[in-house]
């Protein structure tokens, strides 16, 4: 038992150095949900179904009370790891609005993956999947305020609606390429944008009607369609 106790330590302690070792710049296609943490969050869940037995394995040789060994401090450590990760990949997008798009994806899916385990979530604390659909929410205004602050400048600035118009096409286009990480992200992105955009470019059009092309309309249609390339939770 002694020999499983430590083999366990030690395919813990190498997944923590695998972790640590992902290049940073290895980030994800449009702001995707990466493949580490997908891999990272499956093998908590997993191991948080066997706590029981892993708990004992993991202290075997140790006093009982020595908290470092405990799962509970391993998970912890774990994703603590892993989100450190995920804040030096999003430093690696070029774009301040992909960057923060990928933050919201991957911390809303490692805050899915913990509160559908019953298990993990008994592990991680009730509220720790709630904190960080809340850093998730917070990502989400940041990337909306970048993704759209052209538009939103333009517009402050009285800018001819020519100008307005051309900021608005190329917002829409640097996102069409960009993905959420599920249906509800999808919909909570597009809900921000259009809360942001909408009634400035309403009032924008309201000034300068007669030479707009562009409907508060069809900007809402277009902020709709974005996200349909969604990247469902495995």
């Amino acid at each position: 038992v002694a020999k499983v106790g430590e083999a366990a330590r030690g395919t813990l302690g190498s997944l923590e150095a695998a972790i640590q070792k992902e290049p940073s710049k290895a980030t994800a296609a449009g702001g995707a949900v990466h493949p580490l943490t997908r891999y990272v969050m499956n093998y908590l869940v997993f191991l948080a179904d066997y706590q029981e037995g892993l708990t004992q394995l993991l202290v075997d040789g140790y006093e009982q009370q020595q908290e470092a060994s405990s799962l509970m401090v391993v998970v912890h450590r774990l994703v603590s790891v892993l989100l450190g990760k995920l804040e030096a990949k999003a430093g690696c997008y070029r774009d301040v609005a992909l960057s923060y798009l990928f933050l919201a994806n991957n911390t809303q899916y490692v805050a899915n993956k913990v509160a559908g385990s019953g298990k993990l979530r008994g592990i991680l604390g009730d509220g720790w999947a709630e904190a960080q659909s809340a850093k998730a929410r917070a990502h989400v205004g940041v990337y909306v305020r970048a993704a759209w602050g052209k538009v939103m400048a333009a517009i402050s600035g009285a800018e001819p609606p020519e100008a307005v118009e051309q900021a608005v096409m190329e917002a829409v286009a640097m996102q069409e390429q960009w993905v959420a990480a599920d249906e509800e992200t999808a919909e909570a992105l597009k809900a921000a944008a259009t809360a942001v955009v909408v009634p400035k470019y309403r009032m924008f059009y309201r000034r300068h009607g007669a030479a707009v092309s562009l409907t508060p309309g069809d900007v809402t249609t277009m902020v709709a369609a974005l996200f349909a390339g969604l990247v469902g939770q495995v």
